[in-house]
Parts: C-alpha cells; structure tokens; sequence
C-alpha cells in the first residue's frame, strides 16, 4: 500500500503554514511592540517629570516637588529629588536672610565698607563708602581703581596689609581716613574710617 498525495495539495499546505507562521510572527511583533512601548512610557514618563520639575527650580522656583507614583528605583530617585530640593531650599532662603542681615549691618554703619574679588572688582559697598569717596552709581562689578583712583590705596590692598592705616586720598576730595584692610578667604574687605 502506497501512502501518498498529491504535489498540489502539499504546496498548498506548505504556503498556508508559512501564512500562518508569519501572520503569528507579525501579530506577535506588533504585540510586544505594544507592550514595549506600554512598559517604555511607565518608565520615561518619571523621568520626564523629574527632569521637568529639575528645570523649574534651577530657574529658582523651589517649591516644586515631584510626585513619586512607585516604589521602585524611580520613586527612590524622585524622594531622594525631593529631599535635595527641601534642603536647597532651605539652604537658599537662610543665605537669603543671612545677606539681608549683613546688608542692613553694613547700611547702618559709620565705617566705610567696601568687598572686593582676588582680581579687585568690587562685590559690595556700603553707603558709608559711597559717601566718603562721593559715588552715585552701582559700581558692584568695577575694578577698585576705576572707583577710588588711588595708587597708594592700591598698593595697599596688593601687599595684604592687615595693620590701620593713615592715608590721604585726592580723589573727589582731599581726605584722610584710617584704614584696615581685611582678607577673609579669597576676598578682601576695605574697612575706612574718615578722619
């Protein structure tokens, strides 16, 4: 007894198993695509978030918290976020008022005071200081020189002197002051008293 069939009908059957095969292939792709993309969103989303809310307090908005949904690495990720931005606040708003302090020191005082870099530009001045060498303008930012046009003073300030000093200076006006220059860090403070 012969088993057989014919050619036919196994190329057909040949061609509806492929059919099938890839049709399970592509459904399959398209599903895991989906799924991947289901699971890829639930992932970035928190990362998008937390990249977001990170702009919005680097442009000094600091109340912004994130909301952590999980407690997987991500919700880890965003307490630890949330943590670093309270203590940034925290920290921010007591600078905040440690300047307000010291500005409203520095106002109230009889001295003249003035703050400068390592390179001399003027960081702070204080009224006091204004008056004495008669500016009107913001000269937060200006080299020394440019404001009080005194070699000597200069000179002074270069060889980091920390004993008062008696000097004469020409410039709007013939003064004396006494003067103690004071280098705290990579700073330098110009205490003057006019005699």
């Amino acid at each position: 007894m012969r088993l057989a069939m014919r050619f036919d009908l196994i190329k057909y059957m040949q061609h509806n198993i492929i059919y099938f095969l890839l049709v399970t292939i592509l459904i399959a792709l398209i599903l895991s695509s989906l799924l991947a993309w289901i699971f890829l969103g639930k992932f970035i989303e928190p990362i998008r978030d937390l990249t977001r809310i990170a702009t919005i307090i680097s442009m000094g908005d600091y109340d912004k918290r994130i909301k952590i949904k999980t407690k997987d690495e991500i919700g880890k990720l965003g307490h630890a976020f949330n943590i670093m931005a309270a203590r940034l606040q925290e920290t921010i708003l007591d600078l905040e008022d440690k300047r307000n302090k010291l500005i409203s020191i520095l106002k109230s005082m009889e001295d003249g005071v003035i703050a400068f870099d390592n390179n001399e530009k003027i960081i702070l001045i204080n009224p006091a200081a204004k008056k004495m060498f008669d500016i009107k303008e913001d000269v937060t930012g200006k080299h020394f020189i440019e404001v009080i046009r005194n070699l000597e003073l200069e000179e002074l300030i270069k060889q980091n002197l920390e004993d008062e000093i008696e000097i004469k200076v020409s410039y709007p006006d013939v003064k004396y002051f006494k003067i103690k220059i004071i280098k705290i860090n990579s700073e330098k403070i110009l205490k003057m008293l006019e005699l």
